[in-house]
C-alpha cells in the first residue's frame, strides 16, 4: 500500500550495538485492562485450532507477532516474563525477567546484512519500551524508548502491514495521562550515524508526525481529540486514498485484534463465553467457536488474541489467529488457529 508523504520532525537518537537475524511482520495494538462484553449473536461458525506452544504454568497476559516466512510470537506472562516462540510452537528464547503489561506487534529492522526484531510494549510501571530479539541473544532485551514521554503511557498500537519494501520504519500511535483524549503519532526508524570512535553505526530514532500531505495535522483535525478516553487503536486504510491511519475506540485491545486481508478488515473480539465475535463493515457480526485440533486444545477462556494477516510457512496459507489462555488446569498455551473461515463469503 502507498503511504502518504509526511514531513517528520522532532528527531531523537538512540544507539543500537546488537548483532542479530530473523523475520518480517504485521499489526496490532495494546492497552491494559479487561474487555467489555459484546452482545450475543445467533449465527455461530467454527475456527480450527492447528498447533500450540508447549504448556507452561505461567499464565499469559498478552501476545504480539512479527510475520514473514518464519513468523514469531512474543509472549508476556503475568507477574514477570517475556519469551519468544516460532509458529511451529518451538521456543526461541529463554524467559526475560521483565514486567510487560501490554505488547504491540513488531517488525524487522535491517542493519546492513543483519536483521533485528523489534517489539513495543508497556511495562507495569506504565513506561513505553522497545524489546529486541535476534541471533546471538538468549532472551529478548528491553531498551528505553528513544524519546522522552510526558505522563504515564496508557496504550500503544503499531502499523506493520504496509511499506514492506522499506522495513526500517515502524509506524505507531500511543497515548498518555498527559492528554488521554489524543494519540501521539510517529514512527521508530533507523538511520546511519558515526559512533564515538568514528565507526559506522545504526541508530534508532523517533520521528513524530506533524504533517500529512503537506497539511498540518492540527489543521485537518487529526489526530482526533475524543470526547471520552479510548481503550485501543489499530491502523486501517482510509476509504479515499488507502493511506493507513489509526482507528480509535473504547474496546480494550488485549481482547481485540484486526485481521486485514484483500482490502477488508475484520475486528475479532474475545467474548466472556470464550467465543470470538467477528465484525466486518456493512455485515452483521458473526460468532466463532474455536474447535480443538487432533492434539491441540483451545483455551476455554482466552486472555489475549492477535492475528497474522498473510500466509506463512507451517500450514497457515490463509493467515492465522492466535489465542492465549489456559488449555488444561494450571497450564497455559498460545494456540494457532487457521484464519480461513474469516475469508469465506457470507
Amino acid at each position: 500500500m502507498r503511504i502518504a508523504t509526511r514531513y517528520l520532525l522532532r528527531i531523537t537518537h538512540f544507539v543500537n550495538a546488537l548483532v542479530v537475524t530473523v523475520t518480517l511482520l504485521v499489526a496490532s495494538c495494546g492497552q491494559p485492562d479487561s474487555a467489555k462484553t459484546p452482545v450475543e449473536h445467533q449465527t455461530t461458525s467454527h475456527l480450527n485450532a492447528v498447533w500450540a506452544t508447549p504448556p507452561t504454568p505461567n499464565s499469559i497476559r498478552d501476545i504480539a507477532v512479527v510475520g514473514g516466512s518464519a513468523a514469531i510470537v512474543a509472549v508476556a506472562y503475568d507477574y514477570s516474563g517475556l519469551q519468544i516462540f516460532d509458529f511451529n510452537g518451538d521456543q526461541l528464547s529463554d524467559i526475560a525477567q521483565v514486567n510487560v503489561l501490554v505488547l504491540a506487534d513488531g517488525r524487522v529492522f535491517r542493519f546492513g546484512d543483519r536483521t533485528l526484531i523489534v517489539f513495543l510494549g508497556i511495562t507495569t510501571d506504565s513506561e513505553l519500551k522497545l524489546y529486541l530479539f535476534g541471533a546471538g541473544l538468549s532472551v529478548p532485551v528491553e531498551l528505553d524508548f528513544p524519546a522522552e514521554i510526558s505522563g504515564n503511557v496508557l496504550g500503544v498500537c503499531t502499523e506493520t502491514a504496509t511499506d514492506r519494501g522499506s522495513p526500517e520504519r515502524l509506524r505507531m500511535a500511543y497515548w498518555t495521562t498527559e492528554d488521554p483524549l489524543r494519540p501521539i503519532l510517529g514512527s521508530i526508524n533507523t538511520v546511519n550515524a558515526i559512533g564515538k570512535n568514528n565507526e559506522a553505526i545504526e541508530e534508532f530514532v523517533w520521528w513524530e508526525e506533524f504533517w500529512t500531505n503537506g497539511v498540518p495535522r492540527e489543521t485537518i483535525g487529526f489526530p482526533p481529540r475524543r470526547e471520552e478516553p479510548f481503550g485501543s487503536c489499530w491502523y486501517e486504510p482510509t476509504p479515499r486514498d488507502h493511506v493507513y491511519e489509526p482507528v480509535l475506540e473504547p474496546t480494550i485491545s488485549r481482547a481485540t485484534t484486526v485481521f486485514s486481508r484483500d482490502g477488508q478488515s475484520t475486528k475479532l473480539i474475545i467474548k466472556e463465553s470464550g467465543r470470538i465475535t467477528a465484525e466486518k463493515n456493512g455485515k452483521p457480526p458473526r460468532d466463532y467457536a474455536v474447535v480443538d485440533g487432533i492434539s491441540v486444545k483451545a483455551p476455554k477462556h482466552p486472555t489475549a488474541i492477535s492475528s497474522l494477516n498473510y500466509p506463512t510457512k507451517g500450514g497457515y496459507p490463509n493467515g492465522a489467529i492466535l489465542l492465549a489462555g489456559e488449555t488444561t488446569e494450571g497450564n497455559s498455551q498460545v494456540v494457532f488457529i487457521d484464519a480461513g473461515p474469516l475469508l469465506e463469503t457470507e
